[in-house]
């Protein structure tokens, strides 16, 4: 495996003004995936470095983009990630006893933005289910009609909770 020149372990202050190292690493679901051993730096981009301890004999360390660190819970030393297991396995895998990443690293992905059409169309379903309470009740003048505005309400804060990400990020 070959490794950048310009990689480096950026300074202690690094991350909320606290070091990250020893940190315990977190999954999506909360299961303990490992431990940072650094925090790295490659072309301006910050790289949390992972080491995985499947077997006493063999260590795996891997490298985490920051932008798939959820929360860093510094009161209780760790580090939660907004990856699942397979998604840290598939991680950037870095040489045992190596701080530094290879040349040739994954293009930087930006999640929200692909759940942007799936939440632009859930508004447009929610616009359509208010329509069609509307015209029900309006053809029936009945409040029984009423509850099923919870349709488009709930279509409506669907659409807000997978938009953001790719809003936020604007």
């Amino acid at each position: 495996m070959t490794h950048a020149d310009r990689t480096s372990e950026l300074s202690r202050g690094t991350g909320d003004g606290i070091w990250l190292e020893e940190y315990l690493v977190y999954d999506r679901e909360g299961f303990p995936v490992g431990r940072v051993f650094a925090v790295l730096e490659h072309e301006g981009r910050g790289w949390l470095g992972v080491e995985r301890e499947p077997l006493p004999t063999r260590h795996d360390r891997r490298a985490v983009p920051f932008e798939q660190i959820g929360e860093i819970d510094h009161e209780n030393v760790a580090v939660h990630l907004m990856l699942d297991t397979d998604e840290i396995e598939s991680a950037v895998q870095l040489e045992p006893g190596s701080e530094t990443l290879p040349d040739e690293l994954p293009p930087r992905r930006d999640p929200g933005r692909s759940l942007l059409p799936a939440a632009t169309l859930m508004v447009v379903l929610a616009l359509l289910a208010l329509w069609a309470v509307f015209v029900l009740w309006a053809s029936s003048k009945s409040p029984e009609v009423l509850p099923y505005l919870t349709v488009p309400g709930a279509l409506l804060g669907a659409a807000a909770f997978l938009g953001y990400p790719a809003w936020s990020r604007r």
